[in-house]
């Protein structure tokens, strides 16, 4: 999102959601412990409601967010690892029925597939649905 998409869903939210806290607002774009970290900085309560702070608090959240930093020192392992990236390429499936446009029989469904989204369930629907359309073509 650019600085003024970033803007433009916090006017959306002061309008239209004014009871959300900052916290449940912010994490419909970046992950909540994040929220936590960004809105320290700005110094501001991350249980705060939208409609209790001012707007251009919120702008500099914002501002926060686009130009974020963080140093990775270490990570937890491929195991622990929740965003894998690559699989078979979409190019080499028929989407209609999930199987290999060179190899019959072979049907691909799920995370084989090089698929991404955003976090918050679409990866299992995505498992589901490609799993029954290649399911009913088996």
């Amino acid at each position: 999102l650019s600085e003024a998409d970033i803007e433009e869903y916090i006017k959306r939210g002061i309008s239209d959601m004014p009871l959300r806290t900052i916290r449940n607002f912010f994490s419909g774009i970046i992950p909540a412990k994040l929220v936590a970290a960004v809105s320290d900085k700005a110094g501001i309560s991350n249980e705060r409601k939208l409609r209790d702070v001012d707007e251009r608090k919120l702008f500099e959240i914002g501002k926060i967010i686009k130009n974020y930093s963080a140093d990775i020192t270490d990570t937890a392992g491929i195991k622990e690892a929740q965003v894998c990236t690559g699989g078979v390429l979409l190019s080499e499936i028929n989407p209609k029925t999930m199987e290999h446009v060179k190899i019959k029989g072979l049907f691909f469904a799920g995370e084989i597939v090089d698929v991404d989204g955003p976090c918050g369930g679409y990866n299992l629907q995505w498992a589901w649905s490609s799993g029954a359309v290649a399911g009913m073509n088996v």
